[in-house]
């Protein structure tokens, strides 16, 4: 989105921020170009809400909860909304939804997305991304971000002339469910149901936050390289419980000897990868011991005489 990465741009020209005290420069812009006060705000008096614009008393009030990259994260979303509400209007016209709550839902996530590009602006963000090898550790230390905001952030590098990796992104809880999911590589997501179970992202809620890498192939013979990790929910406390997900992003298998996670790659190589599917109702490799379910689009075959080692048999 040019427009919002310009805006972004605009901003840290016009407000003079700087990278050293950007939480603080932050507050400073929303006090003194909106008379917006920011406040953190304990636990009990936050209860479920973590963060909270009051329009009337002119006040953000963000949870003590927060990490400090998802503070920043905050302050950015809300200057966003306040700053370039025309420009966030404007895109959200063009896309020509119907739905009220799928334009709302649009104009959050546009928000956000200028919130990322407000804390990592462009040529900075990758010119640091491909010299740490795109090290997703390393950038959310340099930018005060968090994992997730960085992978996020990753694949919003398509600037016609000046392009980082492009990657896919995923990120699922403990069941199996996709909450969201991002392609601009090629790779490609069922519009419902899980992913592949011979993948193995669930083995990696068994790991305690390393990262597994490894090389994947679909059924239509393309390949890539997926970086995986569990991670666990920033907002957490003794009083509420402790969320985990697993999140992963990759790129075509390509592109990742300029990733520094292939360098140490454990798992599978260019020349053998973990072959995968879609998820079992979208993919045809008959020879899967892990299959839950056969294929949409096969007659599956029944035979009371034989049992096979593999759970369906299909034409």
């Amino acid at each position: 989105f040019p427009d919002l990465e310009e805006s972004a741009a605009l901003l840290w020209q016009n407000s003079d921020l700087n990278a050293d005290s950007l939480y603080y420069d932050l507050r400073s812009h929303l006090l003194n170009a909106h008379g917006v006060k920011v406040r953190i705000l304990p636990l009990d008096v936050m209860e479920g809400t973590l963060r909270r614009y009051d329009r009337h008393g002119r006040r953000l009030m963000l949870s003590e909860l927060l990490s400090p990259g998802d503070r920043l994260h905050q302050l950015a979303y809300q200057i966003a909304l306040l700053d370039y509400s025309n420009v966030l209007d404007d895109l959200v016209k063009e896309a020509g939804f119907e739905n009220a709550d799928s334009r709302r839902l649009l104009r959050i996530k546009l928000g956000n997305y200028m919130a990322g590009a407000v804390i990592m602006p462009y040529d900075r963000f990758l010119e640091a991304a491909k010299v740490l090898r795109y090290d997703i550790d390393l950038l959310a230390n340099r930018f005060a971000s968090t994992y997730m905001l960085v992978c996020h952030r990753l694949t919003n590098l398509q600037r016609p002339g000046n392009r980082g990796i492009q990657f896919f992104i995923v990120r699922v809880d403990c069941s199996g469910n996709v909450l969201d999911n991002f392609s601009n590589n090629g790779f490609y997501f069922a519009r419902s149901g899980g992913l592949c179970p011979e993948w193995g992202m669930s083995n990696t809620f068994l790991s305690s936050g390393g990262i597994r890498s490894e090389f994947i192939q679909m059924p239509d013979g393309s390949t890539y390289f997926s970086i995986t990790r569990l991670i666990n929910q920033q907002c957490s406390s003794h009083k509420i419980n402790l969320q985990k997900y697993i999140l992963s992003i990759g790129c075509e298998a390509a592109q990742a000897e300029n990733v520094v996670y292939a360098d140490s790659n454990s798992g599978s190589t260019p020349k053998t990868p973990l072959k995968i599917g879609i998820n079992c109702r979208l993919c045809d490799r008959m020879e899967c011991r892990s299959r839950a379910c056969p294929p949409i689009n096969r007659r599956l075959v029944i035979d009371e005489n034989q049992q096979d080692i593999f759970p369906y048999f299909f034409t």
